[in-house]
């Protein structure tokens, strides 16, 4: 057996017992246009010239949603940052939980207390850069709750992480800076994207998170460091994201907070419907109690604090060595098996 990747494809057809992994994130056009569509159509065409495809990605959007389904077959298997919404009827899913690993490495080593006092704040909200679903829950919040919750700007183009850097308050102390156009920092001899730091300052003056996700695409739920964040922080969550993304959580262990709160709003398929359901819950919590809220949070907290900890980015590289067990011609001198 020999491992191919998608650039090298037009080198290897004339062989056989052929491996082929594609990299959803980088071995696609950039954008969502007839040219990813051009070449998931070239993908599906060479299909059965490999007796394997293994799939995997970083991110997930809709041109990798599409390079999924039109790549259903039973010798394909898929490694995604997420669930979908529709289920497969030949080919293999799984977990590709690069967010989760990649920001908990940094804080594996930290044990975070959480501190049940009354808070300055009910909510935080750190919305990034400006997206239709985040202006919509930024204007109702202002509109209804402003006192209640610690919003941050939209970040704008233009600067060094969309301006984020130079707002010193909303960092840790000991996060060190690189050069400009270095676009991570280092943090507990670890580099990450500012956008997986930890706001300790922000949580320590707030009670639960508002979470704006990457995406709002109801085809899939794709899980970034936008939920990391407050998971390892050991706090209450309300989402603003596609549906069933609570449900396609809870399916790889987490707990959620239904009970506490409404997550009714989690199954609703209008997006204005679900997010207004979902605003509401944040407009009742401010009203309730700050201190029995976060008691009754405990348990879920901390179970899936440790259930983050669990995950690992061994997935693809495990299906690839069983891969390499099963098929006896393979070659030990191939095309040696990325880092991820």
């Amino acid at each position: 057996m020999k491992i191919h990747y998608w650039p090298d494809v037009p080198n290897v057809l004339n062989q056989v017992k052929n491996v082929l992994v594609i990299d959803g994130y980088n071995d696609l056009p950039s954008k969502d246009d007839e040219s990813a569509v051009d070449t998931i159509r070239e993908m599906v065409a060479i299909k059965d010239r490999f007796d394997y495809i293994v799939i995997w990605s970083t991110e997930l959007s809709e041109k990798i949603f599409q390079l999924v389904i039109n790549l259903d077959y039973p010798h394909v298997t898929a490694f995604i940052p997420g669930v979908l919404n529709v289920k497969l009827q030949h080919a293999e899913i799984g977990v590709y939980p690069f967010w989760f690993v990649s920001t908990t490495d940094t804080y594996r080593r930290q044990e975070f207390i959480v501190n049940y006092d009354k808070k300055m704040y009910c909510f935080e909200s750190l919305y990034g850069k400006s997206k239709y679903h985040r202006r919509y829950a930024k204007t109702a919040i202002t509109a209804n709750v402003p006192e209640c919750v610690l919003q941050s700007e939209f970040l704008t183009k233009g600067s060094f992480e969309y301006g984020c850097v130079e707002r010193n308050e909303w960092w840790e102390d000991d996060i060190v800076i690189g050069q400009i156009g270095d676009e991570f920092v280092t943090l507990n001899n670890s580099r990450i994207l500012p956008s997986q730091v930890i706001p300790k300052k922000i949580y320590e003056q707030t009670a639960y998170s508002i979470i704006c996700e990457t995406s709002i695409n109801n085809n899939f739920s794709f899980f970034t460091e936008k939920i990391a964040k407050p998971i390892l922080a050991g706090r209450l969550f309300i989402v603003i994201s596609g549906v069933n993304y609570l449900r396609n959580l809870r399916s790889l262990g987490f707990k959620t907070f239904d009970g506490i709160i409404d997550e009714s709003y989690d199954t609703v398929e209008d997006d204005h419907k679900r997010w207004d359901m979902a605003l509401e819950e944040i407009y009742k919590l401010t009203k309730q109690d700050q201190v029995q809220v976060l008691q009754q949070c405990q348990d879920i907290v901390e179970h899936n604090y440790n259930i983050i900890l669990g995950f690992t980015f061994n997935a693809v590289d495990n299906k690839l060595a069983t891969l390499r067990e099963q098929h006896a011609l393979y070659n030990p001198t191939g095309v040696p098996a990325r880092e991820y």
